[in-house]
């Protein structure tokens, strides 16, 4: 049930910010400032996997969490990991 509820407040998370980013002038260079951060987090959290232990899986999902919430929805993959 929790699992429903975190991917019910991601699908609106990014419905919200994709709204925002697509309101203003620059549409594109919008989306890709807001999703650049969440790549380079998602990256620098896997290669620094062996130190700290924790580590996300790159799959098509995470990868859309990253690209639509950013910085934020790579901490919030963070800490649903930690939560099981």
């Amino acid at each position: 049930m929790a699992a429903y509820v975190l991917w019910v407040l991601a699908a609106f998370s990014a419905f919200t910010v994709l709204r925002y980013c697509l309101k203003g002038e620059r549409k594109l260079a919008s989306l890709f400032y807001m999703s650049a951060p969440g790549f380079i987090g998602l990256a620098l959290i896997n290669f620094s996997s062996r130190v700290t232990g924790i580590g996300i899986p790159v799959n098509i999902y995470n990868l859309a969490v990253s690209a639509f919430l950013g910085l934020p929805g790579v901490i919030g993959l963070v800490v649903s990991g930690l939560v099981r």
